[in-house]
């Protein structure tokens, strides 16, 4: 059976895909592009994700080697533990956080009872309304102390603190008589890290998968922490940066995690990089919000990446109660900066490089099944050994062939021809009495010449 098939073959086609060893001060092409990278991944919704850093493929499938590449990675820890909550009765607008104009939006009155959230790191959010939340940078971590390559290569921190209320809405009255609602906090970590990648572009669809991540330094005596907590804040057309001093320049270095012994294979980050970072991300990034539970009732600073907080948070209708779905929402919220950063960081103009892939295209070919051939040759091994078998039998019995003797005479099958050979006796006998008969072959019979 014949059949005309197709199949992937690879093709002289552009595929390629960006990845980065280092990201030095000079790469950025603008603090604009930090400011897009930052305040962009905030702003995607968990419908709208920020996706990975697209390859170039000229076909509609393409094949990558795994790579790696510096980036930015996310870390979050629970730390409700160290929330302390205070209730506040008869409070005004001038307890709560932001001041009169921001509750006073909702609840219009004072003398209502308030709650003091707040952390050991100098944080603390104030609010009269059961769904709130606050979003802080801070330069001091309280669940990564521990890690040496976390606070080597952390870039930026962040708190937050929200009410977990449930379906409540506002009443309009005094809540002091009412059980609190429940306060949650996390810690979230940005940090530098190596990653590790899978890409393929199927059926026109890029596909990239994060495989691994480290975030391993380099054991080197000028290998300093990214982050610098005492460097001086300055402020260039609304957008902070830190100031290094010549003394302070340089980069923190990463492990290659195929070879972290090795000296010589590492991934660097540029600390004055990443300080603009981390203090772009603070300026932009840090928000807060108090709601009641109805969508048109809302006091906030209402920041572009509100919405999607929000909606990771509590969902489009405020009925998201479920720590355990909030914590995994939020993970998948503030993951989406690391990516952003990170694919800002693999698309440098000076820093990135180019990994070759292959384009594949489909290509037609003749498939020949020989199944049905197999009853065949069945046959005509059977006929072979059936023919072998008789010439073995016949010379192992001693019979002569009769083909052009004349022993073929008396085994005729006239009448005429046998009375002209008479009885014989044997084949010896035979094949005298046959020699003295002359005969022809005559309308395919023997007889008598």
């Amino acid at each position: 059976m014949i059949e005309y098939k197709e199949r992937p073959a690879p093709i002289v086609a552009e595929a390629s895909v960006k990845y980065s060893r280092d990201f030095s001060k000079d790469t950025v092409r603008s603090l604009s592009d930090i400011t897009k990278a930052t305040f962009g991944g905030m702003s995607s919704s968990l419908e709208h994700p920020v996706p990975p850093l697209e390859p170039t493929c000229a076909s509609s499938n393409c094949t990558f080697e795994r790579y790696k590449s510096l980036g930015m990675c996310m870390k979050m820890n629970d730390i409700t533990h160290l929330l302390k909550v205070v209730e506040l009765k008869n409070s005004t607008s001038e307890h709560w956080t932001g001041g009169s104009n921001r509750a006073n939006a909702v609840y219009e009155g004072n003398g209502t009872t308030s709650w003091n959230a707040s952390l050991p790191v100098g944080i603390t959010f104030v609010t009269p309304l059961s769904y709130s939340m606050m979003l802080a940078g801070n330069d001091r971590s309280l669940s990564f102390l521990d890690s040496r390559d976390d606070n080597y290569t952390a870039i930026a921190r962040f708190y937050v603190m929200y009410s977990n209320a449930g379906n409540v809405s506002w009443p309009g009255r005094d809540r002091s008589q009412d059980k609190p609602w429940e306060f949650r906090a996390l810690e979230i970590l940005y940090h530098a890290c190596v990653i590790t990648y899978e890409t393929e572009v199927v059926a026109g669809t890029p596909i990239t998968r994060q495989i691994a991540t480290s975030n391993a330094v380099l054991d080197t005596k000028d290998n300093r922490p990214l982050y610098n907590a005492n460097c001086t804040l300055k402020t260039d057309f609304a957008i902070n940066f830190c100031d290094y001093a010549d003394k302070d320049g340089g980069s923190t270095y990463l492990t290659d995690p195929d070879a972290p012994s090795d000296p010589k294979k590492f991934y660097s980050f540029d600390r004055k990089v990443s300080n603009m970072i981390t203090y772009n991300s603070y300026f932009d990034l840090s928000n807060s919000f108090m709601a009641d539970g109805v969508p048109d009732h809302l006091a906030s600073f209402m920041k572009q990446n509100y919405f999607a907080l929000r909606t990771a948070l509590y969902g489009t209708d405020y009925l998201l109660n479920d720590t355990a779905t909030q914590f995994e929402n939020l993970g998948k919220y503030f993951n989406g900066t690391a990516i952003a950063v990170s694919n800002m960081i693999r698309s440098s103009l000076l820093d990135s490089k180019t990994l070759k892939g292959v384009a594949w295209s489909n290509e037609t070919y003749v498939f020949i099944q020989w199944g049905w051939a197999v009853f065949l040759a069945v046959q005509m091994v059977l006929a072979y050994v059936f023919l072998g078998l008789t010439i073995y039998r016949t010379k192992k019995l001693g019979t002569p062939v009769l083909k052009s003797s004349e022993l073929a005479t008396p085994l005729a099958s006239t009448e005429e021809l046998r009375r002209a050979v008479g009885s014989v006796e044997g084949i010896q006998d035979a094949g005298e009495r046959a020699k003295k008969v002359n005969v022809r072959l005559e309308r395919g019979m023997l007889v008598l010449a």
